[in-house]
């Protein structure tokens, strides 16, 4: 699979919001041409009954959107180019209890389907063929809203200013003329700052003044986050985590690189040191300017967790909650007073730190011994977050609209989300999904209240968090005013510095302020980004436009459409407020302990049956799941479908059928073997065909419909079935 630097980045960085969060995330796809929000092959979306698969946001962590090594627009290359050695079909097919069915390797033309063996191959095995050939299938709904997107940037009408933006972005963005002419130039005067530095008390004059520095990303992270005790409020937080911030992706590629990374390190080598001969450096100097960015990441990532540390709970990091004094105090002669007063973070606020020795370490670092390397740093840092946009390397690239759609999108975030809702009322959407909605939240009480394990008075605490659960749905009513940022005479990376650093200001300044919850979730997500999420620290979930675009027009949609897919994802996200991480945060999202100890060893009894039951699943000769990774996921979906099978015990007629099997499309995505490989360790969802056949063995109905009996692959006996709620 050919995989830039970037799209590498991008996979941890949507495993990053994984981890933080409980983004829904169906599928991964595998990677090809990297718009920095996406990871995924670029594929038109699934017809209506095959929900559009899923995107990375390219949210870093938590609420912050500032540019992140931007991404310069390229032909996309097959998913399949870097490695065509091929693989054995046996191998691919080597799965128990079922072949993984999302990998083309696995697929022939004779194939015996059937639903009671592997209900996600029989289901999708046209689909996966089509996608294997290279076919592919239409989606109305989403193709209307890439229709009223595209109309809405190339007219000259606007309504507001953040169609105004958005417009002058989209104009600059797909002038390649102008941006392959200009090249890093517009980069000149912040790489010459730095260049200019002869001391190290001329680079903290440099760190400490926000209108020079402000773009040039750190070896901290400054943000608001929330507060676990006191989750209405924002605090500051300073964190570096290593799959998100390091270039390589992750501090393993530091001790031992991998062969991804080692093509990372050169594609990324080259393009800086293109970069910085354009500025005037030598060749020479070039290479070194970037060898000596290495040489300060390879000392940062000592002190970092990797992602699968954090994943795994066994890493170094201790999450603290401290003072900007002690912060300053840890850091020791690294300036960190002066970079908060001069970002507006309050020297009074509390803030959170979750690794005090890689804070130290900056610190010891920061001498004049290293001031060369220390340059260096932060000037390769800065090329790499902005120097992707400055070229167009293959202007027909820019004849794509939905490849352009997704990197405007990424760019943009919540100002094109506002432009496109400006000028498209998605109330009615809305209004459906919110009394959908109420439905699953009174069938997911009667599950609850059911739970033989759980004292009456807990039951009654978890019923009443479920309704409080506020549903923020296609779109927030607080937007972000973004009167003060002007794009007026701007080059493109000029209008995105201009952007970051708005951004940057307004994040030190929510911090000690109220949280809310709808603006927090919707600058966190674009609406037109293709995803959900959990945020049990605010009692919350999230439904995108993009999402529900994907799934089809949900006016024109069956019953047992609308309940196999946004049905399931709408319960799925409620599923987070009590699995084994929402579970620990109350009806206000504070973490505390309001389970009985009895209670709560019922329940991680039930998870472990979980992590066992997924650790038995081979998927590859050798490979098994990781229970303890997917569990949470796991029981989410199992979850969701619990609480859809109910209600549609109340309709009349109920198609089985058709409900089972829209709830297998919307999961189905075409991939390869070793993209399977990849996701299986870094994703904490399972694998899409697990996702399909190890939830729907859990229930009645399904083998009911089916006839599945004891000796069928999708056959589990009562008694070994994984129903934690």
């Amino acid at each position: 699979m050919k995989r830039s630097w970037l799209t590498t980045v991008c996979v941890l960085v949507l495993t990053a919001a994984m981890v933080i969060g409980c983004a829904y995330v169906p599928v991964q796809q595998p990677p090809a041409q990297p718009p920095a929000a996406t990871d995924k092959e670029q594929v038109e979306p699934a017809a209506t009954e095959e929900k559009q698969e899923e995107e990375a946001e390219p949210a870093e962590t938590e609420d912050d959107q500032t540019t992140k090594d931007a991404p310069a627009v390229e032909a996309a290359p097959k998913a399949d180019e870097e490695d065509s050695t091929p693989i054995d079909p046996a191998l691919a097919r080597s799965g128990k209890p079922w072949i993984d069915a999302s990998a083309k390797e696995a697929l022939s033309e004779d194939m015996e389907l059937s639903p009671r063996d592997n209900f996600y191959l029989y289901v999708n095995y046209d689909y996966l063929m089509r996608r294997k050939n290279g076919e592919k299938d239409p989606n109305e709904s989403y193709e209307k809203m890439l229709r009223e997107v595209k109309s809405l940037l190339e007219d000259d009408k606007a309504e507001d200013h953040y169609v105004e933006l958005s417009q002058q972005f989209y104009k600059a963005f797909m002038d390649a003329d102008t941006r392959n002419k200009e090249g890093v130039e517009p980069l000149r005067p912040v790489i010459e700052d730095i260049r200019s530095i002869s001391s190290l008390d001329e680079m903290t004059e440099f760190l400490t003044d926000a209108d020079r520095s402000i773009n040039v990303p750190l070896m901290i992270r400054l943000m608001k986050t929330n507060d676990d005790e006191k989750p209405d409020k924002y605090v500051g937080s300073v964190y570096f985590r290593s799959f998100i911030e390091l270039s390589l992706g992750d501090g393993t590629e530091y001790t031992e690189r991998s062969e991804e990374g080692e093509k990372t390190y050169k594609e990324n080598k080259e393009r800086i040191t293109g970069d910085l001969v354009q500025l005037g450096y030598s060749e020479e100097d070039a290479a070194q300017a970037y060898d000596d960015f290495i040489a300060v990441e390879t000392v940062l990532a000592s002190k970092l967790d990797s992602m699968m540390d954090i994943m795994k709970e066994r890493g170094k990091n201790v999450i603290e909650k401290t003072t900007a004094a002690e912060i300053c105090e840890i850091m020791g002669d690294y300036p960190m007073a002066g970079i908060m007063e001069s970002r507006g973070y309050s020297p009074d606020a509390e803030y959170i730190i979750e690794n005090r020795g890689y804070l130290k370490l900056v610190g010891d670092y920061y001498k004049e011994e290293n001031l060369d390397l220390l340059k260096n740093y932060h000037l390769v840092s800065f090329l790499l977050k902005y120097g992707g946009v400055c070229r167009v390397p293959d202007p027909e690239s820019l004849e794509d609209f939905e490849t352009i759609f997704d990197l405007v999108k990424y760019y943009l975030y919540d100002i094109l989300d506002n432009a496109y809702l400006a000028r498209y009322d998605r109330s009615k959407d809305r209004q459906i999904l919110l009394d959908f909605g109420a439905e699953i939240k009174d069938v997911y009480a009667s599950i609850i209240r059911e739970a033989d394990w759980m004292s009456e008075e807990t039951k009654e605490k978890a019923v009443a968090k479920l309704m409080d659960l506020k549903l923020l749905l296609l779109y927030g009513d607080h937007p972000v005013d973004y009167s003060s940022v002007d794009f007026t005479d701007k080059s493109l990376p000029e209008m995105l510095m201009a952007l970051d650093a708005f951004r940057e200001k307004r994040e030190a300044s929510l911090v000690g302020e109220k949280v809310i919850p709808d603006q927090r979730a919707f600058t966190w997500m674009p609406t037109l980004e293709n995803n959900a999420r959990a945020f049990p620290e605010m009692n919350a979930l999230m439904f995108t436009v993009g999402i529900v675009d994907g799934y089809g027009d949900v006016s024109k949609m069956s019953k047992e459409e609308l309940y196999g897919t946004i049905g399931y994802a709408l319960a799925h996200e409620m599923s987070h407020d009590f699995d084994e991480n929402g579970s620990k945060m109350d009806i206000n999202g504070r973490q505390t302990d309001w389970w009985t100890e009895e209670e709560r060893a019922a329940f991680e009894a039930r998870v472990q049956k979980v992590v066992d039951y997924f650790n038995g699943i081979t998927v590859f000769e050798g490979v098994n799941c990781d229970g303890e990774i997917l569990s949470a996921e796991a029981t989410a979906d199992i979850t969701a479908i619990e609480a859809i099978l109910r209600l549609a015990e109340k309709q009349e007629n109920f198609d089985y059928d058709a409900f089972f099997r829209a709830y297998a499309r919307q999961h189905a995505y075409s991939s390869d073997y070793k993209w399977e490989l990849h996701i299986l360790g870094d994703d904490p969802h399972p694998l899409a065909y697990l996702r399909t056949n190890v939830v729907l063995q859990q229930f009645d109905e399904f083998n009911e419909t089916y006839g599945v009996q004891e000796g069928d692959a999708m056959y589990l006996a009562p008694e070994e079935r994984i129903l934690v709620w």
